[in-house]
């Protein structure tokens, strides 16, 4: 699938004169419109980074049940501390995926408050290193997205700060999963489920644009003209997604791609992944942008906020009731 997904240096990009700009952008484009999916390289992002965060996560992961319960808050709907093993479920599926998860995101501040879902991150006192990489990590990430983020609306023929004022305190969260080995099966047997769960279902993303480190173990797939298709990542890349926000928001121009994650054939080992979701601040509309819609003459969709919409899949996915 690798050969096939459109790379984007960012280095490349950010050293381009304004010409050349454009033509990485628009090829960028291209390749975003085929697939939903590119290749980030050439960023702040480092293996070093990657490696520490993996660490601790398996410290946190590894420990005692009843430690990371503590950690647990139903009453944040999985958006900040830990969900437990067979809690989200994709979008249409009635199987919960084989996984369990720490989430970290941004906390309330001014008007961004906790009613429009900005939430403390809780104190990690039992894991400080997992909480240093945690904090790192999303701040590197967040810088990241936004920087593809302006290749995408200049790709588009829109002005980046029409994105910028929704994002510069968007509602972003970096996700760190365990995905658990199949030869944990007592963790399958005692739920009568009516198939055996996958690693993650097929799904698509709820936010504007996803980044993904690279994983312990491969597994992502990626639906492609009727295939499911092998993601292999490689040291110091990063792949990167549209998510439902910005494919709503361009009418479908940008399609969010349909992708799952497999447990290998004769793999019985765990894997550890951490995307960081692009989302926009709650006020953001989602309606398709007028200038798109006049360039393209592309599908219309109601007028939704972002808030309501993240509200709306989080339900559909089960974290929230």
């Amino acid at each position: 699938m690798n050969s096939h997904l459109k790379y984007l240096s960012l280095e490349e990009f950010q050293n381009a004169d304004d010409t050349q700009k454009k033509i990485i952008a628009d090829s960028f484009i291209d390749g975003l419109r085929m697939y939903g999916f590119a290749i980030i390289k050439d960023t702040i992002f480092n293996s070093d980074l990657e490696s520490n965060l993996y660490k601790s996560a398996n410290e946190f992961f590894d420990s005692d049940n009843q430690l990371k319960e503590a950690y647990n808050f139903p009453e944040l709907f999985g958006q900040r501390g830990y969900t437990k093993p067979l809690v989200e479920t994709a979008q249409g599926s009635s199987t919960p995926d084989l996984k369990e998860f720490y989430q970290y995101g941004r906390s309330p501040e001014g008007i961004y408050t906790t009613d429009l879902g900005y939430y403390e991150n809780p104190k990690l006192v039992d894991f400080a290193e997992f909480e240093i990489h945690l904090k790192e990590i999303y701040k590197v990430l967040n810088t990241v997205s936004l920087q593809v983020l302006e290749v995408v609306s200049l790709g588009l023929g829109l002005d980046f700060e029409f994105f910028q004022k929704y994002t510069d305190y968007g509602n972003s969260i970096f996700r760190v999963l365990k995905y658990f080995s199949y030869n944990d099966l007592d963790l399958i047997s005692e739920n009568n489920f009516d198939a055996i769960p996958k690693w993650a279902e097929a799904h698509t993303d709820i936010n504007l644009i996803t980044l993904l480190i690279g994983s312990t173990q491969q597994g992502l797939q990626i639906y492609s003209e009727g295939k499911w298709l092998d993601y292999i990542a490689k040291p110091g890349e990063l792949a990167m997604n549209v998510g439902d926000m910005l494919s709503r928001m361009t009418g479908n121009y940008l399609p969010s791609t349909m992708h799952r994650v497999i447990c290998p054939e004769n793999f019985y080992g765990t894997r550890l992944s951490a995307p960081f979701f692009l989302h926009p601040s709650y006020n953001m509309p989602l309606g398709v942008h007028p200038e798109l819609n006049e360039k393209f003459h592309i599908q219309s969709f109601d007028p939704i906020l972002a808030g309501d919409f993240l509200n709306q899949r989080l339900i559909e996915i089960g974290l929230k009731n």
